[in-house]
């Protein structure tokens, strides 16, 4: 039987499927010279508006004197971004569109526009659900199976797309102006709403810090306080938004104005950077700490791309020929058969790790369950086999509830006195009594909080065990998929080693606070670059109930802030409550 792997269909993350769709049966000049350009073109129609696209001004350029004597045509650069119109054309729609027979030749109004002039290409072109089967037909070939369209053209091509069959795969985002003239039934099952900030590479208007070749530095379509308008106002919508942004100093400007609104209280449910081509290592770190910020590839050899990635500015994956075809999945189970054959060595490796993970954590379920259970770690020996930490904890609680001021004084304590007063009254506390307290006032907090749940000690290190247990594996998980990719992936791969580890077992016997504090440390640290700074502080605010003084020789005074006003007291008081 062959080793095959089936992969579930892919996501398109950045398309324009209600654009691409309607320009199905269009004529396209990509490819062409000029003079084959020509030919196509003075065999269209003259009685009706033609839409020509795939026409790229670089290679193909097409002069006043070209296109005085062809048929009516509105011809759209390959990269969307700039159009030219024949004569023919122009008194078709003086009536319909006279700004865009009146700016015709602007290259920046061009880009100031292009959500309005591609919503114009849709509706001239027309969306039907035939054309936009083909569509879908075309995307299924090379393995993709849901897209979003990332700029719909109005209700009428919102509608073909819903009521077809593939209307939960096609995720549709619109312009705030087209979201305004949606039904109110379309607005609310919109994904997402749309922005653009800059131009395009091809036609020379990305904003762009340095230059292009003719010395121009492209086009930012707002200044900040237009974006920071513009985004406040839809921020009451509730919407992600996408944000088209290409050069760097669109990038910039991007992140200038969703820091100001962050810093405000305001913030999307996801803010998607759309294209970002020109972004450099601190804009991209900058994005990250803003927490919802992604950056959406739009180009290159992105796996999430269609198959077509070197046609990725022509409307249909099926364009040019050039992609190479990937069977159609037969359901979207991805599959996978001998995985375990190629590796054999890491796969018995990892069997005798889980193995050795499950028997440990038995034995020392049981141990902590039940203290008369067999239980050792490195040695059998009892002073390490036994010994435990948590009663220190569970000690000085019990004295201080009796009204012992300085919790820190050796006479009190049975390890160097069994006879010590006052005596000991939580159930099952005196066979374990050993080490005396050393950690500052605020851990009283804690441990207190255990006896005012129960009186047994027993009880209180069985869930202690518990807590800390499922506290480090929580952790852990969330460390790993914060650091994310094949990094995040090979430390979620070593968590059972790391549990496996003798600090991190023994740790969990004794019962000590230090891998609590290293995980609530942890977890207030990925809090803070999250942006979620009430939960970040009170992480590392309990995280300080661990912290030990300097010196362990702690000078006498009471720990109780009501009764005294002792400074040990008053810090102690303040540290566990900040």
């Amino acid at each position: 039987m062959p080793d095959t792997v089936q992969i579930p269909w892919l996501h398109d993350r950045h398309s324009h499927a209600s654009l691409y769709a309607s320009l199905i049966g269009c004529p396209a000049l990509a490819g062409m010279n000029t003079g084959d350009a020509l030919a196509v073109l003075r065999a269209l129609d003259f009685e009706h508006l033609s839409v020509v696209f795939g026409w790229h001004s670089a290679v193909t350029p097409l002069g006043r004197a070209d296109l005085k004597d062809l048929p009516p045509a509105v011809i759209v650069n390959i990269s969307m971004h700039g159009f030219a119109l024949t004569d023919a054309a122009l008194p078709l729609l003086a009536d319909r569109q006279p700004e865009l027979v009146a700016h015709q030749d602007e290259a920046e109004w061009a880009e100031r526009n292009l959500p309005q002039l591609l919503e114009f290409y849709c509706r001239t072109a027309g969306l039907t659900p035939e054309k936009l089967t083909a569509f879908v037909a075309d995307l299924e070939r090379v393995g993709l199976g849901s897209v979003d369209d990332m700029l719909i053209p109005g209700e009428d091509a919102y509608q073909v797309i819903r009521q077809s069959r593939w209307g939960a795969d096609i995720q549709c985002w619109a312009t705030p102006r087209t979201h305004q003239t949606l039904s109110p039934p379309s607005r609310d099952a919109l994904a997402g709403l749309k922005f653009f900030t800059d131009g395009a590479i091809g036609s020379r208007t990305a904003a762009l810090r340095g230059t292009f070749r003719d010395g121009r530095q492209g086009l930012l379509l707002y200044d900040d306080g237009e974006l920071l308008g513009a985004l406040g106002e839809c921020h009451g919508s509730g919407k992600p938004v996408a944000i088209h942004a290409i050069g760097d100093r669109a990038i910039e400007q991007v992140l200038r104005v969703l820091e100001r609104l962050d810093r405000d209280g305001m913030r999307f449910p996801l803010v998607r950077m759309e294209h970002a081509q020109f972004i450099d290592e601190i804009q991209a770190r900058r994005a990250r700490d803003l927490g919802g910020v992604r950056r959406s590839f739009t180009s290159g050899t992105d796996p999430r791309r269609t198959a077509c990635a070197s046609d990725r500015n022509t409307p249909h994956p099926s364009s040019g020929g050039r992609c190479s075809p990937i069977p159609r999945p037969k359901s979207r189970v991805a599959l996978s058969r001998g995985r375990g054959r190629r590796r054999p060595l890491v796969s018995a490796a990892w069997l005798a790790v889980f193995v050795l993970l499950v028997v440990q954590n038995v034995r020392l379920g049981r141990f902590m369950a039940d203290p008369s259970a067999d239980w050792w770690l490195t040695t059998k020996d009892d002073v390490w086999a036994k010994h435990a930490c948590t009663p220190a904890y569970i000690e000085e609680a019990d004295l201080h509830r009796q009204g012992v001021s300085n919790v820190y004084d050796g006479q009190y304590y049975a390890q160097f006195n069994r006879a010590a007063e006052p005596p000991l009254t939580v159930t099952h506390l005196d066979a374990w009594a050993g080490d005396r307290f050393q950690y500052p006032p605020q851990f009283l907090m804690l441990s207190r909080a255990a006896l005012a749940l129960t009186n047994d000690y027993l009880v209180i290190r069985t869930w202690w065990y518990g807590i800390e247990a499922l506290a480090f594996i929580a952790v852990v998980l969330l460390l790993a998929g914060w650091v994310g990719g094949p990094a995040g992936m090979a430390a979620a791969l070593l968590i059972p080693v790391m549990w496996l580890s003798v600090p991190v077992m023994q740790s969990l016997q004794y019962g000590q606070f230090h891998l609590m504090a290293l995980l609530l440390a942890m977890g207030g640290m990925m809090a803070l670059e999250n942006r979620r700074d009430a939960a970040g502080g009170a992480l590392l605010a309990a995280a300080v109930l661990h912290v030990r003084p300097r010196s362990s020789r702690i000078p006498a005074c009471n720990l109780d802030p009501l009764r005294d006003n002792q400074p040990c007291a008053r810090v102690g008081a303040y540290l566990g409550t900040v």
